[in-house]
């Protein structure tokens, strides 16, 4: 007797609803939360993926989706960093949270750096109208749930905004000290 499986589309809204209701709601004012909304938006559409998914079908996508993501093994080097010697801004996080007190000030002649956490809740930020964009231009040819609901969700990075020649390099550092459901993070250039 064959056991009857739930279709595909079943299984992925069953897990998106589960992760989502884990993580809480998302941040909705301040001039991001229209951006968040449609990345969310974008999630719920799509579904997080599945090993069923043909794009996903070589990988274990269940180990980025569960609320509790399995341990990872920290890396770690006697290498020195490879941008040690180089004067520049250094804009350090730990386990996707901004460090001050390891990070640089973050006043750079012909730059303006914002933390995403501080710039959030201002009414007016010059990335109004550009949060998200990004990444919802990166969902074709190919969904990339995993990118929405990091757009969605974000609760801590910095906003770059170049506005002349800059005065130094910037050098964002992540430093993961545990792995764990608060400190996932994904780099977006």
């Amino acid at each position: 007797m064959a056991v009857a499986r739930k279709p595909l589309q079943k299984q992925k809204q069953d897990l998106t609803e589960g992760r989502l209701a884990a993580l809480g709601d998302i941040i909705s004012t301040g001039w991001s939360a229209a951006g968040r909304k449609n990345a969310l938006d974008r999630l719920v559409q799509a579904g997080l993926p599945h090993p069923r998914d043909e794009y996903w079908k070589f990988t274990r996508p269940e180990a980025l989706t569960r609320v509790e993501p399995e341990k990872a093994a920290i890396f770690t080097s006697d290498d020195a960093e490879i941008f040690e010697d180089l004067d520049r801004i250094k804009i350090v996080f730990v386990d996707g949270v901004f460090n001050a007190a390891e990070s640089d000030d973050l006043t750079l002649s012909g730059v303006k750096i914002d933390r995403l956490a501080d710039a959030s809740g201002a009414d007016i930020h010059w990335a109004q109208g550009l949060y998200g964009t990004l990444e919802e231009r990166g969902q074709d040819p190919v969904s990339r749930p995993l990118a929405a609901m990091n757009t969605a969700y974000a609760s801590d990075g910095v906003l770059i905004h170049v506005t002349g020649k800059a005065a130094q390099p910037i050098s964002l550092i992540y430093h993961p000290t545990s792995v764990s459901a608060d400190s996932l993070f994904h780099m977006v250039n």
